[in-house]
């Protein structure tokens, strides 16, 4: 009785123990699966996160349409930009064009400057080695040869002299008279009362050296006395 007892309890031990491995043979899959299922929720989780990170971004940023309508306004606004490029560039190439005229005017000013100033250091020099008082002693002597001429008979040498003495007074009279125009046509007479005076005085001059010359040629156009005479 006592070994059918124990056989029965050593049998309900061995139930046990099977249903307990069983059971620890399911818990243990159970767990494995809970296992995968934790992982994949994990990574679910994770990418909603990044998914959440993105969708905000993305809502951040401006839609389409306003994206294009700012495509659009730095379109124009580049357009705008090249337009007033090229004002620029016509405006800075029509400033040198003036500029460059302006240097060019300016070059020809001072070349007439120069110019301006060579022909008045000629009319001066030409005026120079005649001081004021030079020209009525000349004219003086002029006129007392002349009246000496006439007074006496001169001779073909003495004829001779005299025009050789002429030839530099009338010379002299029209270097003035040159000048004498040169100073109007330059305009240097109205500008300076100094070269007003010096312009009167060499009028003057040249009036008296004409006159003087007239005179010498009145002188030479009458007749010298006959020897005949002289010997009666």
């Amino acid at each position: 009785m006592t070994c059918e007892a124990e056989g029965r309890q050593v049998e309900g031990y061995q139930k046990e123990r099977e249903k307990i491995e069983q059971e620890h043979d399911s818990l243990k899959t159970q767990i494995k699966n809970l296992k995968v299922a934790l992982e994949h929720a994990q990574i679910l989780r994770r990418r909603k996160m990044e998914y959440d990170v993105v969708a905000e971004k993305i809502h951040g940023l401006p839609s389409r349409d306003e994206l294009e309508q700012e495509i659009a306004a730095l379109e124009n606004d580049m357009a705008a930009i090249r337009s007033e490029n090229e004002v620029q560039e016509k405006t800075i190439q029509g400033h040198k064009s003036v500029l460059n005229g302006i240097v060019a005017e300016l070059a020809s000013l001072r070349l007439l400057g120069r110019d301006k100033d060579t022909v008045s250091e000629v009319p001066s020099t030409r005026a120079s080695p005649a001081p004021d008082g030079a020209p009525g002693t000349g004219i003086d002597a002029h006129t007392d040869a002349s009246t000496g001429a006439n007074m006496d008979t001169p001779t073909p040498s003495a004829r001779e002299d005299a025009d050789e003495e002429k030839l530099p007074t009338e010379s002299d009279s029209q270097n003035a008279i040159e000048t004498l125009n040169d100073d109007i046509e330059m305009g240097e007479l109205e500008e300076d009362p100094k070269e007003k005076e010096a312009a009167a005085k060499k009028k003057q001059v040249v009036e008296e050296l004409e006159e003087g010359e007239t005179f010498d040629g009145s002188s030479e156009l009458s007749e010298p006395p006959d020897d005949s005479d002289d010997e009666l």
